[in-house]
């Protein structure tokens, strides 16, 4: 092993207090979390879940986000209104406050511009433009009174602006933020026990022979599981053979309809990077998921095209030694441990229940016996 695998793998009795782990047990092993307001936060969930602030009346943000999934929904990619498929896998929310680029090609300028930029986009939540979005809001007297209530500072005769709709859905999304895995429990506080010995070989392997924590970060005092830049994927022949239409397809659109397209044509979303750069380069290129609670959001890249975890292991492992150009061998029972270690990053609101022994096994063991 690595001496830098080893560092990582020493934990230091004041590491759960630098993580803010003290205060907010939920918020083990995460970097610092700047507080939001509960009010506005709570007015953001509701406008969050409300369908009424869709194209059809029927679709919300959590419509692809859903509470018991870490935030994501299931499917290979999102659907919008009338059933309407994306072209991209839908990211979970849960620390996406951590993030600095969002989006698999980093096409969002910020958490909250992100988040509102989905009612606006037709394979979305398809409203037709903020006007509408503001006067759906505007017709809900308890919406006006609350967000008079959060933001009496507001233009001449203006109830409600799209800035403060933004400002509370990030709120709400700012608050998603979830640490405490087994993984969080064995490295940031010291519990031995919180990993199996199956788990702990599968981060000896993610940390010294498979290099994933080079871009899937983990620190001495929190872990990201991201570093939030963007690396090469593998671009399917189809949209290599393709690519000088659609990059004149890209260069020709408005950034202000890029995102309209990037959700509409999946061989322009195949692109990635490029979109937002232009540069050759970042072709193919997409952002660093985080792995956290990755055992809840399958299926998996930015087109759900991998349907397992150990489907992604063994895929990222041929395409790490293709780039060094040497093969790089996991076996079978590797795998398994790797996966095994990715199941620990589960938060624990979001674990399912440890079964706990039944209290007949004691007295069925003793009628076995004969004993009465």
């Amino acid at each position: 092993m690595q001496l830098a695998s080893l560092v990582l793998l020493v934990v230091l009795p004041a590491a759960a207090a630098a993580t803010g782990g003290r205060d907010r047990p939920e918020h083990l092993g995460l970097p610092a979390i700047h507080p939001c307001d509960g009010a506005r936060a709570a007015l953001g969930e509701r406008l969050f879940r409300d369908p009424r602030l869709s194209g059809d009346g029927r679709k919300s943000c959590a419509s692809c986000h859903d509470p018991g999934r870490a935030f994501t929904d299931g499917r290979r990619v999102a659907r919008g209104i009338g059933g309407k498929p994306g072209s991209r896998n839908t990211l979970p929310l849960v620390n996406a406050a951590l993030h600095t680029t969002f989006l698999w090609e980093g096409s969002g300028s910020s958490l909250e511009r992100t988040t509102s930029g989905a009612f606006f986009n037709s394979s979305e939540l398809g409203l037709g433009d903020r006007a509408e979005l503001l006067a759906r809001i505007g017709t809900d007297e308890s919406y006006v009174r609350e967000f008079r209530k959060q933001y009496p500072r507001r233009g001449a005769g203006e109830a409600v602006s799209l800035p403060h709709v933004e400002d509370a859905l990030g709120c709400y999304v700012r608050s998603l933020a979830a640490g405490d895995s087994a993984f969080d429990r064995y490295m940031y506080q010291g519990d031995r026990a919180a990993l199996t010995e199956a788990q702990k070989q599968g981060l000896r392997l993610f940390q010294g022979k498979l290099g994933c924590a080079a871009c899937h970060t983990i620190g001495p005092r929190h872990a990201s599981f991201t570093d939030d830049l963007f690396h090469p994927g593998h671009v399917a022949a189809p949209v290599m053979h393709r690519l000088p239409l659609l990059v004149r397809t890209v260069v020709a659109t408005p950034e202000e309809l890029l995102g309209e397209v990037v959700t509409s044509q999946p061989d322009v979303a195949a692109l990635g990077r490029f979109v937002v750069t232009r540069d050759p380069g970042d072709v193919g290129r997409f952002r660093t998921p985080s792995l956290r609670n990755v055992a809840i959001t399958a299926p998996y890249l930015h087109d759900g095209s991998v349907e397992t975890l150990a489907g992604i292991v063994e895929r990222e492992v041929y395409y790490r030694g293709a780039g060094a150009e040497r093969p790089m061998i996991l076996t079978p029972s590797q795998r398994d441990e790797v996966v095994a270690f990715l199941e620990s990053l589960t938060s624990a609101r979001y674990a399912p229940p440890r079964q706990k022994p039944l209290a007949t096994e004691k007295h069925a063991s003793l009628d076995m016996r004969g004993t009465p």
